[in-house]
């Protein structure tokens, strides 16, 4: 059984470095569309989540484009 490891927080891109090779594997959400967690895995399939408060973060603040 692996321990429950405590939450990160992400304070600037800097604490975003470490998921460099990293990709989403998975995406969800309440029925609200809120509590996101996305799960990221990596070629040797380590895992790291990342939960988006919504509180937080407003919709307007994430944003992504298709390359």
């Amino acid at each position: 059984m692996s321990k429950k490891l405590k939450k990160q927080s992400v304070y600037s891109v800097a604490d975003l470095e470490s998921l460099k090779g990293f990709t989403v594997d998975e995406v969800k959400s309440d029925s609200r569309g809120l509590n996101v967690t996305m799960k990221l895995v990596n070629k040797a399939g380590n895992v790291i989540k990342i939960y988006v408060d919504s509180v937080l973060f407003g919709a307007e603040l994430v944003k992504y484009t298709e390359e």
